[in-house]
């Protein structure tokens, strides 16, 4: 066999074992074993009473309260209905510029 013929045989026998490799089935992994662990354990610690939705309050609050609500309201809309502009240009030069 040749030298060419034994480098070409090396090059496909490499790929035929990265392709292999890629079939393999392993178990998860720590990272994988627990993932979106944090995100939930985030919820629980931000939530003040975990059985509100097993326990309603019979009396919950509805609406605001007078000019205080008024006055959140009012804010409320005119900053939804006048969003701001961006204006951020971006110039992407290539090639010498001729």
């Amino acid at each position: 066999m040749n030298a060419t013929a034994c480098k070409g045989l090396g090059i496909w026998l490499s790929l035929a074992l990265l392709a292999a490799g890629g079939c393999t089935v392993t178990e998860p992994v720590a990272l994988e074993a627990d993932f979106g662990e944090s995100v939930r354990q985030m919820v629980r610690a931000q939530t003040l009473y975990p059985a509100a939705a097993d326990d309603p309050d019979p009396n919950p609050v509805r609406g605001l309260v007078g000019e205080k609500g008024d006055a959140v309201l009012d804010a409320y809309r005119k900053d939804v209905s006048r969003p701001t502009e961006v204006n951020n240009v971006i110039n992407i030069a290539v090639g010498n510029g001729k």
